[in-house]
């Protein structure tokens, strides 16, 4: 496949650590899913990564299957549902071709993973194959302030890593209007946007660099050690020119987002 939801192995810093969420949020994450869901059985989590999400659902008690394409995340993943004894399933799978019968979970929740996905049409496909009648897709973000250091960095490393690699580049599902009109084909009704939890962090420039740097920044887990170096090193004199000290600390908001889609089919 050509984007980042691909086997590229990410023998790095611990998974857990990607886009970590600070300490209270997690929980509320898995209580407004527990709210969300309705029915038996086990959820589907699309793309489940290191159980950033499926894991604090589990804790509610909420039947969780988890899939995702990298070994070693799933293997965290297992390795945390072990631990806390979660009714949480996991196992190695593409999501445009899952392996689960149609119409058998009251709902299909996948974070930040469409737009990193070439066939993202096509995993939406096999979401609605997979959801009952009456089931519902759940999608999730990681919001921050797009004018932050944290949200313009962001924003330049995706712009760097396209330039560096096209075929990295993020598919049209990073686009609302385009993600909302191919559920609206489908189908689907999608309620406004649900804030599970905001907070504000303090972070510099050189903070975001470092995190990034370290692989714990959610673009730069999959990335081979040249590309990453060669990425930091356009983003570095970036923000060279554009902060005039990097160590100087802000306020960056940021927000974690649900959008619950109805009716699909």
């Amino acid at each position: 496949m050509a984007t980042a939801y691909n086997a590229i192995s990410s023998a790095t810093a611990a998974h857990s650590q990607i886009d970590a969420l600070p300490a209270d949020v997690p929980e509320q994450i898995g209580a407004a899913l527990a709210k969300l869901v309705t029915g038996s059985g086990y959820i589907l989590d699309m793309g489940c990564g290191a159980g950033r999400i499926a894991v604090p659902a589990a804790s509610t008690g909420i039947g969780v299957y988890g899939f995702d394409l990298d070994p070693a995340m799933v293997a965290e993943t297992q390795h945390a549902a072990d631990e806390g004894g979660l009714p949480l399933a996991v196992g190695c799978a593409d999501i445009t071709r899952l392996p689960l019968p149609g119409a058998s979970v009251p709902a299909v929740l996948s974070v930040s993973v469409l737009h990193l996905v070439t066939a993202w049409e096509r995993a939406l496909d096999e979401a609605v194959r997979v959801l009952r009648p009456e089931g519902v897709l759940i999608l999730g973000r990681d919001w921050l302030d797009p004018d932050s250091c944290a949200g313009r960095l962001g924003a330049r490393l995706v712009e760097e890593l396209g330039a560096l690699r096209p075929e990295l580049r993020h598919s049209a599902a990073a686009d609302p209007a385009a993600l909302a009109q191919a559920l609206a084909d489908r189908g689907g009704t999608s309620d406004p946007d649900l804030i599970v939890a905001s907070w504000v962090t303090l972070q510099s420039p050189a903070d975001v660099l470092g995190q990034m740097a370290a692989r714990a920044h959610g673009e730069t887990w999959r990335l081979d050690d040249a590309l990453l170096g060669a990425a930091l090193a356009r983003l570095r004199a970036w923000a060279a020119e554009t902060w005039p000290d990097l160590s100087v600390a802000e306020a960056v908001e940021r927000r974690f987002v649900l959008s619950v889609t109805r009716g699909l089919r």
